[in-house]
């Protein structure tokens, strides 16, 4: 008889054991990712890219030797995030840069006269494109003999049995020549030169700047080929300047036609896109599998044509940036901010300096995208050197108000990481980073070491100085950068935009928790829609939210500065927030109210001193 059974009904009489499945457990989403819209010189565009680490973002955006001035990289230096998604903003018809390294002149034909009798022939004009077309001129002889050619590429037939008429220049193949009487050729050989074969190497990403990268091709490092007959050749990818240099290296490729044409992987090739080998007439010529660009008329190496260095060009930024392209469309995840419309993981967007032409709507577009999400907050800034005024009225003028939307105010110099230089930057990325890196119930105006001496250790310098103004910053929703009187930077307070309208959902604090409460309770509770709406689900649902509430709740007690909590919560009347009619018509209401901690924004002594003061132990 076994201890435990699955029902209430056995069939013998006794004492059983029943196992009965634990509640649902609700798991904090996370709230520490991050992602951003930007222009940068490199990389994958209009693509919401996940780096795997710092390092990876540098050889992704702006690889050593690539400029690392653009705007969006600005908004990464002296910067941590957990997790950051990337979007790069290029124009339309953007471009990779290539270049044709093994393409140069090559024997292309020599055509020999092999039977019958006839008349002088030659060989007029080159090979523009293919050495499927050669021209014959007959320029002696009458009708009636008939003669056949064999054209061949560096030793492979590629021709046989051209056809001319008396007299008269032709092209074309598998035909025979007709001549008249005259002199019999035993061997006129001709040569034609043409650049049919081709090797080209195209950078990773589009872009002007795949115009800086050079290719360098040299003796292998496998010289199993020959010293004077080479199948190998090594071949580097280089791009260099200010912030250093980047390389990609293939070793030992084979173009050759002997053996299996080289097929280098490139899944971690920081600037090699693709690897070519082709011909520029579009096909391959009949009986040429290859190596016409290597060989010269007698097999030799031309090392002179294909070893030694080119440049890439052709690169191309596209057309000029619009807000359009930074926003994209709400609903379809076609571009720009619109394509973390597929990722419900994000919490947090901001966007580099897109330029003062478009900065008013690109930051229109990010509100827009955080409240159709309702799950992420934005972060912006107005234009460089704003009066207090005018950085007041920005947003309230623009209808950039929201408790969504955190607008950081002025911007802040940085210490540039190739040129040591102190640059001006937006200070919204700071204030994004700052918010991923503690949780939710922690105001990014902390004024701890932690946040002011570490999190925006990167700031060296603020570019306009609020001083007491910070504090009616704040009351119109305005998060203000300052310096700290004991060394660092900080943020005068943690507030929204919403402010204007609603003080009382000013902080950025309780849109945050709400948004984990929220995000959390839709996200893990998915199974259980469209299950039957009977009570013993709706227990389930309910038992796994207060689970989730109270781990949240007793995290109050244990390093709250680091865990997401709430002080308290209820879950209100279910009979009263479900009638039969709205069960019947699928809903279930959980009522309930979730209390969030607010900041220790202002703390005060109350002393009292004196000579006269009688102190009593308390």
């Amino acid at each position: 008889m076994s201890v435990f059974t699955t029902n209430y009904n056995p069939l013998l009489h006794g004492a059983y054991a029943i196992e009965v499945p634990p509640p649902s457990v609700l798991v904090p989403t996370n709230t520490g990712i991050g992602a951003m819209v930007g222009q940068f010189d490199w990389g994958p565009a209009q693509s919401l890219y996940t780096p795997s680490s710092q390092k990876d973002i540098y050889n992704t955006y702006a690889p050593a030797g690539m400029n690392r001035a653009t705007s969006g990289f600005l908004c990464l230096q002296r910067k941590a995030f957990p997790l950051l998604k990337i979007n790069r903003i290029l124009g339309a018809s953007s471009a990779a840069a290539y270049v044709n390294v093994l393409s140069g002149t090559s024997t292309a034909s020599a055509v020999t006269h092999v039977s019958g009798t006839g008349g002088t022939v030659s060989l007029t004009g080159t090979l523009a494109s293919s050495v499927t077309t050669l021209e014959i001129d007959i320029t002696t002889g009458g009708s009636g003999t008939t003669a056949v050619f064999q054209v061949k590429v560096n030793g492979v037939v590629t021709l046989t049995a051209l056809t001319a008429s008396t007299g008269t220049a032709m092209t074309g193949t598998g035909m025979t020549a007709v001549f008249g009487a005259g002199t019999y050729v035993t061997s006129d050989v001709y040569t034609a030169y043409n650049e049919a074969v081709l090797l080209t190497v195209t950078s990773k990403y589009a872009g002007v700047a795949g115009n800086s990268i050079t290719v360098t091709t040299s003796a292998p490092t496998d010289t199993s080929g020959g010293p004077a007959n080479f199948t190998h050749f090594n071949m580097s990818v280089s791009v260099t300047g200010v912030s250093g240099t980047t390389t990609d290296v293939f070793q030992n490729l084979n173009y050759s036609g002997t053996g299996t044409n080289s097929a280098p992987n490139l899944l971690n090739a920081i600037l090699t896109g693709a690897i070519t080998f082709g011909y520029n007439a579009g096909s391959t010529p009949a009986g040429l599998t290859g190596g016409a660009a290597f060989y010269t008329a007698g097999g030799t190496v031309a090392s002179a044509g294909f070893f030694g260095t080119f440049s890439m060009s052709g690169g191309a930024n596209g057309s000029a940036i619009a807000a359009a392209d930074y926003v994209g469309t709400a609903g379809l995840a076609d571009k720009g901010l619109a394509l973390c419309e597929t990722d419900l993981l994000v919490r947090h967007v901001f966007s580099d300096f897109p330029g003062s032409t478009i900065q008013l709507a690109v930051n229109q577009g990010l509100q827009a995208h955080a409240v159709y999400m309702g799950d992420r907050v934005c972060y912006i800034n107005g234009p460089q050197g704003q009066s207090v005024s005018a950085a007041e009225a920005y947003h309230v003028s623009n209808s950039l108000v929201s408790d969504r939307t955190v607008y950081c105010d002025p911007w802040v110099y940085i210490n540039d990481e190739v040129t040591g230089a102190m640059t001006l930057v937006p200070s919204a990325p700071f204030a994004c980073s700052v918010a991923t890196q503690l949780p939710t119930s922690t105001s990014i105006s902390w004024k701890n070491p932690e946040v002011t001496q570490n999190m925006l250790s990167g700031i060296v310098g603020i570019e306009i100085l609020r001083g007491v103004a910070a504090g009616a910053n704040t009351l119109v929703g305005i998060c203000t950068f300052q310096p700290e009187q004991l060394g660092g930077f900080s943020i005068e307070a943690g507030v929204v935009t919403e402010a204007v309208s609603d003080p009382s959902r000013a902080r950025l604090t309780r849109r945050r928790v709400g948004d984990l409460v929220a995000t959390t309770f839709v996200r893990e509770t998915r199974g259980f829609i469209d299950s039957p709406n009977v009570p013993s689900n709706q227990n389930n649902i309910v038992q796994a939210l207060v689970a989730l509430l109270e781990g949240l709740k007793d995290a109050k007690d244990f390093d709250p500065n680091h865990h997401d909590h709430i002080l308290n919560y209820g879950v209100q009347s279910l009979a009263a927030a479900n009638t039969p009619a709205s069960l019947a018509n699928g809903l279930f209401i959980i009522p309930v109210q979730v209390q969030t901690s607010s900041g220790i924004e202002k703390l005060f002594l109350a002393i009292q001193f004196g000579e006269s003061v009688q102190v009593a132990v308390q």
